[in-house]
């Protein structure tokens, strides 16, 4: 009794009397019943179809869903179901080995949070098979289930097949029995009505002094509504009524923490007693504190900023690890520290998409790849969306692109709205480049106000600058020369990475940087021989990082690792803005561009941005909580934070304590990664703009931008 008394009775009292602490005036900040789109839904799952659109109930070693069925990648895979805590539960697994050629018998070791509960030999072909769920082992709400596979193979090596994945396991259907009766959870109007079965969760972050209101305004009988509040390092805390009434609960505990509020309803009778659906129905459920003390933030004006002009410049696959601008053991960025000194670095800024098509894109219209549509090599850029030159041009500015990238052209609709594009071969220098930007300032547009897009191919692959810039690697030759072709083999496992062979390859990475930094004085001398550095807004940056096997991956494109997102950036203002030299550690990312060079240049435009203005936290106004980063190439999505990083696969990383991302705390943080997983939904619900239909046939394009785009190493 004493011990029911402690864990049940008191936590109930605390949460009764911190209500009373509160005084004053209370303003709402959250109304969770507004939020319920956004919120988690689960019910008691009675089957998982792996063919379907389940990717919120898989976690890592899943590959994309193929018409009948869904590959499990290596040897591990993950997925969550939803239970009510009832006994003899059994699962039933559809599903076959790789290939019925294999000699050995794969095999299932399934584990259920985290219990081994039993081994499975596989069939050659598609089969049944039935698991028993221990009791003792199933949890009341989520539960995590663990395959281990035999082995993984790769059909590459069966046939003449491309597909180079490890694959162990084809899933079809898992089922769950005894299956459970219908469940209800819908909003009407401002109500939501709940059965039991089901599950509500919202996840907030608290601020100081927070509460949570709840009214029930409706109880079947025999029911118990109850509402569970965690947090990843609090005790829980559980509400439970029988009874139609409303409830205050204090949150002082939880202040700066992230929590999940849980829903849920119970039978405390038995169900052959009660009606076939009984409910309880919400009417309010709120989250407020005390009105904050509001401190009027005075920011620094760009003066004379309506008569600059703003050059933009592009480094390639710059990873920011690399630069010793940001601490880097090599001296990689000579120039650019000493740029640092005169303009502002932001020291957390971020692309939102892993490559050049992608990216561009993003900079160009300030949205995601999911809405302009550039996600792979056939695909245009989505002709609702205006680009940052075509509203340049609607206000009287002009604009130039100076590239030798082979993406970055009409083909892809991404030079649409350009005054003038300046295209130089491959083949050539990139001083070329330079070449074509003194040659606006020796037109007719020397004295216009404008924008200058200058996309310099280094650092990006091949790594081969001029000799004089190979400084850092020892042995010569080196022990694999980082041509696009080599670099591709060792991708593909073609080449083994070696030791040796990787810090080869990262030297001759670095040498491309400072190969970069000289261009970037090459444009800082022009600027000035012409006498434009006074009426100049240098920006320098990148357009995505570059990975050298951190988590198993070279080069770019496929993940969301900070090696492929986290890139530099400088911007340095004339002497008459002066908005002083410092790092800013705020986070910000390049869909923040657009808006930033349209505030600059003072436009307001009617368009809808995913980005924010930089002016903002350049003048000490923290404007933005976390980035949003994706390559629907491998359908990996990101939520970064200064903070945490949350990876759609179920992976969450302390990058303050953890900056190389190596130890995954998505099961010892739950709730923490539950909050960024519902952050996402907020990219989802927004209207997204006319379906992009737009394609390409690269049999038709340019055979020079194929050659281009071949030397980089787009297209084998």
């Amino acid at each position: 009794m004493l011990r029911y008394f402690y864990c049940i009775i008191l936590p109930f009292l605390c949460l009764i009397f911190l209500c009373t602490d509160l005084k004053g005036e209370t303003i709402l900040y959250r109304d969770l019943i507004d939020d319920f789109t956004l919120a988690d839904k689960h019910h008691v799952t009675a089957e998982i179809d792996l063919t379907g659109n389940i990717d919120s109930c898989l976690g890592h070693g899943w590959s994309n869903r193929e018409k009948n069925f869904r590959w499990a990648v290596g040897l591990e895979s993950e997925l969550t179901f939803f239970s009510k805590g009832e006994s003899n539960i059994k699962m039933r697994i559809t599903c076959r080995p790789i290939s019925p050629r294999e000699k050995a018998c794969q095999t299932i070791d399934v584990y259920l949070n985290g219990v081994f509960i039993q081994k499975i030999n596989l069939q050659k072909r598609m089969a049944k098979y039935t698991v028993p769920l221990p009791e003792k082992s199933l949890r009341k709400g989520e539960n995590y289930l663990k395959f281990r596979y035999r082995y993984a193979r790769r059909p590459f090596d069966y046939s003449d097949s491309n597909d180079r994945r490890n694959l162990s396991v084809a899933f079809k259907k898992i089922a769950f029995a005894p299956r459970s009766p219908a469940t209800a959870l819908s909003k009407e109007g401002h109500c939501v009505s709940q059965s039991t079965g089901t599950f509500l969760d919202y996840y907030y972050f608290i601020p100081q002094h927070s509460t949570l209101e709840a009214v029930i305004s409706s109880i079947d009988h025999g029911l118990s509504a109850i509402i569970d509040i965690d947090a990843d390092d609090c005790p829980p805390n559980r509400l439970r009524t029988g009874k139609s009434r409303s409830v205050k609960i204090a949150l002082n505990q939880y202040a700066g923490k992230h929590v999940r509020f849980r829903f849920y309803v119970e039978n405390t009778i038995a169900p052959e007693n009660t009606a076939k659906q009984s409910i309880i129905v919400w009417s309010k459920i709120t989250l407020s504190r005390p009105p904050a003390e509001t401190k009027t933030a005075k920011p620094k004006a760009l003066k004379n900023a309506r008569n600059l002009d703003i050059v933009y410049i592009v480094l390639d696959a710059f990873n920011s690890r690399h630069a010793g601008l940001y601490g880097y053991h090599r001296k990689t960025t000579p120039f650019l520290n000493r740029l640092a000194g005169k303009g502002i670095v932001f020291d957390n800024f971020f692309a939102n998409h892993p490559y050049t098509l992608a990216s561009t894109a993003t900079l160009m219209t300030s949205r995601y790849a999911h809405d302009h549509g550039l996600i792979k090599k056939n695909r245009k850029l989505n002709a609702a969306l205006p680009t940052l030159p075509e509203i340049l041009a609607e206000n009287g500015l002009v604009s130039f692109l100076i590239t030798r990238h082979g993406f970055i052209s009409k083909a892809w609709d991404l030079s649409r709205g350009f005054t003038r594009v300046f295209k130089n071969k491959i083949e050539e220098a990139a001083s070329a480049n330079i070449d074509d930007l003194a040659r606006i300032y020796e037109s007719e547009y020397r004295d216009r106000q404008k924008f200058i897009y200058l996309h310099f191919i280094p650092p990006h692959a091949p790594y081969t600058p001029p000799d004089k810039y190979n400084v850092f690697i020892k042995n010569r030759p080196p022990a694999l020369y980082a041509s696009a072709q080599n670099l591709r083999k060792i991708k593909n496992r073609k080449i083994r990475p070696t030791k040796e062979i990787m810090a080869s390859v990262t030297a001759q990475y670095d040498a491309n940087i400072l190969y970069a930094d000289s261009l970037i004085k090459q444009v800082y001398d022009l600027l000035k021989n012409y006498g434009v550095l006074n009426k100049t807004i240098l920006v320098i940056t990148s357009d995505h990082g570059e990975a050298f096997l951190e988590h198993g991956e070279l080069l770019h494109c496929t993940t969301v690792y900070d090696e492929m997102i986290h890139i530099p950036l400088i911007i340095t203002f004339p002497e008459s803005i002066d908005p002083g030299n410092r790092h800013i550690k705020e986070i910000g990312d390049i869909t923040d561009i657009t808006p930033t060079i349209l505030d600059i240049f003072d436009i307001h435009s009617k368009h809808d941005f995913e980005g924010l203005s930089l002016l903002s936290r350049i003048n000490g106004i923290n404007s933005k909580k976390h980035i949003y980063a994706e390559t629907l190439l491998t359908d990996k999505k990101c939520i970064r934070t200064l903070k945490y990083k949350y990876i759609n696969t179920r992976e969450l990383y302390d990058i303050e304590n953890d900056p190389a991302e190596t130890e995954n705390l998505f099961e010892k943080l739950p709730v923490t990664a539950g909050y960024f997983a519902q952050q996402f939904k907020h990219y989802r619900v927004k209207t997204p703009p006319p379906e992009n239909k737009a394609t390409i046939d690269l049999r038709k394009v340019d055979p020079e931008i194929i050659n281009n785009l071949k030397a980089l190493g787009y297209i084998e």
